[in-house]
């Protein structure tokens, strides 16, 4: 049986949405959520050396975040990096694209010269303890679940909706009583 307070302490899923997905894209909104479904989302002021040449339109459609309302609304890139480090330091992280993720929080601790108290591991890693354990779970199964959670926290290519999914479906598998109580099945 997983110890679910234990894990809220320990474990954390972060999303990043980004400018783009080629090589001098960066990071734009950053989210973490915990296995409790708490979490904290910011958007990020794009830095000086960030330009607008570094901007995909076609990835603006997909975020729906404009250049324009980071440059007004988001919070300075060092701020970005010492809150992760605050929020993320001793943790295990996991996401879900942990190359491109890696690659943008790469990019923001490297031109922020912040240096990173955490790494990141594939989300996949995490999952695997429940088809080989004391609780193992059938990959159909497991698949069922996660596209229940699915419905009700949508993937959106939004930070905060995006980690939110993650955690739950995490929840969902590791938690039977959480599961039963949300409605998720037995």
């Amino acid at each position: 049986m997983i110890d679910i307070a234990k894990a809220a302490e320990t474990i954390r899923f972060i999303d990043i949405e980004a400018s783009g997905l080629h090589d001098r894209s960066y990071p734009i909104e950053i989210a973490w959520a915990d296995p409790m479904l708490g979490g904290q989302c910011f958007l990020i002021k794009p830095m000086p050396e960030w330009g607008e040449s570094d901007w995909s339109y076609e990835s603006e459609r997909v975020h729906g975040i404009p250049r324009a309302r980071l440059l007004a609304e988001g919070i300075d890139a060092v701020e970005v990096a010492e809150r992760l480090n605050a929020a993320l330091r001793g943790k295990e992280v996991y996401s879900d694209a942990p190359n491109f993720d890696g690659m943008w929080l790469w990019r923001l601790f490297n031109d922020t010269g912040v240096r990173p108290f955490f790494h990141l591991e594939h989300e996949f890693a995490l999952l695997l303890q429940f088809m080989d354990g004391p609780e193992e779970m059938d990959v159909e199964v497991m698949e069922d679940l996660r596209s229940r959670v699915a419905k009700r926290y949508p993937h959106t290519h939004r930070a905060d909706a995006d980690a939110l999914l993650m955690a739950a479906s995490w929840r969902c598998l590791a938690d039977p009583e959480w599961r039963r109580r949300e409605g998720f099945g037995t």
